[in-house]
């Protein structure tokens, strides 16, 4: 899936473009790595993390910006690019659990919203 596609299954009505930030399983490792600019946490009041999963299905979760804000100094914050490099795992026992920085404990599977099929996925 490409962030394109994942854009164009929840833009209007669903979500402004402009808060979806889009991300597949890592090649490396079990996760999907966002990195989620800083300025944004001021401009909005959620964002939603599109993270593809192994089935080709999108699973959506409606993050509130002031949990971002909340847990900041649990995050890891790239000063030099002005981002939070979030690395959630896509492991069943852990799902949606940042795993960087090393056990930092922050879940964000409270925000899940939805899961989607992708039109035309071949599962």
């Amino acid at each position: 899936m490409t962030p394109k596609d994942a854009i164009k299954m929840l833009s209007p009505p669903r979500y402004c473009a402009e808060v979806i930030h889009f991300a597949n399983i890592n090649k490396a490792q079990p996760v999907w790595w966002l990195d989620i600019p800083l300025k944004k946490l001021d401009k909005h009041d959620f964002l939603v993390f599109a993270l593809c999963n192994k089935k080709q299905q999108l699973e959506v979760l409606g993050t509130p910006t002031s949990f971002l804000q909340e847990n900041l100094h649990r995050l890891s914050v790239r000063k030099d690019r002005g981002v939070i490099s979030l690395e959630l795992s896509c492991q069943p026992q852990n799902l949606f659990e940042c795993v960087r920085p090393r056990n930092c404990g922050i879940s964000f599977a409270q925000f899940q919203r939805d899961t989607l099929e992708m039109p035309n996925a071949n599962i």
